[in-house]
């Protein structure tokens, strides 16, 4: 599995003054809190717990006390290993914002940002696009291409998140997130910027 959220943001997103927690990691500023953590999120809902992760940190190019790029690697519980590759400087379209389409202030990108690999063939989202082989699927192996479903036709997730959450409030819904996944994926999170300042004090 690999998931990418490298993106550039711009630079009125960094306004270094001390009213901005974007770029203070202890208010909860940097890309792995604000973005990487709904990554993480989606690979536990989709692939199960995260039992190990491994990080390394990038270059960075803002001089702020804030993490700019990172890689990590997971393994599950169930032994599906991935990576995830998170940025904030990267000028590139290979990102959620740009791929889903939802955020229309964004200009869309016909790319995929995840790509999963499994014994019986690889399949990359948005595009839902399936790669599947004939023979032992060995590097002689045929592989084909083929879509299994049109593009979602998305509606803005900001609206649906607070129509539900209205809703969740009136009673008439439960959270579809509890606070337990929450937690798990700050575990996950507070276990990546370990090992970024464990890798730090090594060099």
């Amino acid at each position: 599995m690999i998931r990418c959220g490298a993106s550039k943001k711009n630079d009125e997103y960094f306004k270094n003054d001390e009213s901005n927690w974007r770029i203070h990691a202890i208010q909860g500023g940097g890309p792995l809190a604000i973005n990487g953590i709904h990554e993480i999120d989606t690979v536990r809902f989709l692939f199960g717990e995260i039992s190990l992760t491994k990080a390394i940190l990038g270059k960075s190019n803002r001089s702020l006390a804030i993490e700019e790029n990172i890689t990590a690697i997971f393994k599950l519980e169930n032994e599906v290993i991935g990576t995830l590759l998170i940025g904030d400087n990267i000028p590139s379209p290979f990102n959620y914002e740009k791929t889903m389409d939802e955020n229309h202030s964004f200009p869309s990108s016909d790319v995929d940002f995840l790509k999963v690999f499994g014994d019986k063939g690889a399949i990359t989202f948005p595009s839902l696009t399936l790669y599947p082989y004939e023979g032992s699927g060995d590097w002689f192996s045929v592989f084909s291409k083929k879509s299994i479903a049109s593009k979602v036709a998305c509606e803005d997730p900001l609206k649906l998140e607070m129509d539900h959450f209205i809703r969740v409030i009136e009673g008439k819904d439960t959270p579809l997130v509890n606070i337990d996944d929450a937690l798990s994926n700050m575990v996950v999170v507070d276990k990546i910027k370990q090992e970024i300042k464990n890798e730090s004090v090594d060099l």
